[in-house]
Protein backbone atom coordinates (compact mmCIF):
# COMPACT_ATOMS: atom_id res chain seq x y z
CA UNK A 1 0.00 0.00 0.00
CA UNK A 2 2.67 2.18 0.69
CA UNK A 3 3.62 2.03 -3.29
CA UNK A 4 0.32 3.76 -4.53
CA UNK A 5 0.96 7.40 -3.48
CA UNK A 6 4.76 7.40 -4.46
CA UNK A 7 2.42 6.48 -8.01
CA UNK A 8 -0.19 9.07 -8.13
CA UNK A 9 2.69 11.57 -6.82
CA UNK A 10 4.77 10.38 -10.06
CA UNK A 11 1.52 10.29 -12.42
CA UNK A 12 0.80 13.64 -11.50
CA UNK A 13 4.29 14.73 -12.10
CA UNK A 14 4.29 13.14 -15.46
CA UNK A 15 1.62 14.76 -16.50
CA UNK A 16 2.37 18.23 -15.47
CA UNK A 17 5.55 17.49 -17.60
CA UNK A 18 3.60 16.74 -20.22
CA UNK A 19 1.86 19.47 -20.21
CA UNK A 20 5.00 21.61 -19.89
CA UNK A 21 6.29 20.09 -23.26
CA UNK A 22 3.29 20.01 -25.34
CA UNK A 23 2.43 24.13 -24.19
CA UNK A 24 6.17 24.40 -25.40
CA UNK A 25 5.14 22.99 -29.04
CA UNK A 26 2.03 24.73 -29.17
CA UNK A 27 3.63 27.95 -28.26
CA UNK A 28 6.23 27.76 -30.63
CA UNK A 29 4.39 26.60 -33.72
CA UNK A 30 1.99 29.81 -32.85
CA UNK A 31 5.37 31.71 -32.49
CA UNK A 32 6.66 30.34 -36.22
CA UNK A 33 2.66 31.22 -37.83
CA UNK A 34 3.28 35.01 -36.72
CA UNK A 35 6.51 35.47 -37.93
CA UNK A 36 5.56 33.91 -40.91
CA UNK A 37 2.53 36.33 -41.18
CA UNK A 38 4.88 39.51 -40.10
CA UNK A 39 7.34 38.34 -42.94
CA UNK A 40 4.87 37.98 -45.58
CA UNK A 41 3.28 41.10 -44.76
CA UNK A 42 6.76 43.06 -44.88
CA UNK A 43 7.02 41.84 -48.57
CA UNK A 44 3.27 42.76 -49.37
CA UNK A 45 4.71 46.09 -48.22
CA UNK A 46 7.52 46.20 -50.44
CA UNK A 47 5.76 45.20 -53.43
CA UNK A 48 2.76 47.85 -52.70
CA UNK A 49 5.79 50.87 -52.69
CA UNK A 50 7.57 49.48 -55.51
CA UNK A 51 3.75 49.13 -57.48
CA UNK A 52 3.17 52.27 -56.48
CA UNK A 53 6.59 53.88 -57.78
CA UNK A 54 5.89 52.53 -61.10
CA UNK A 55 2.40 53.66 -61.60
CA UNK A 56 3.59 57.24 -60.37
CA UNK A 57 6.48 57.17 -63.09
CA UNK A 58 3.97 56.46 -66.09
Amino acid sequence: MDKRPKRRKLLKECVKMLGFMIGLFVGAFIGVCVMCLCNAAAQADEQMKDYKNKKNKK
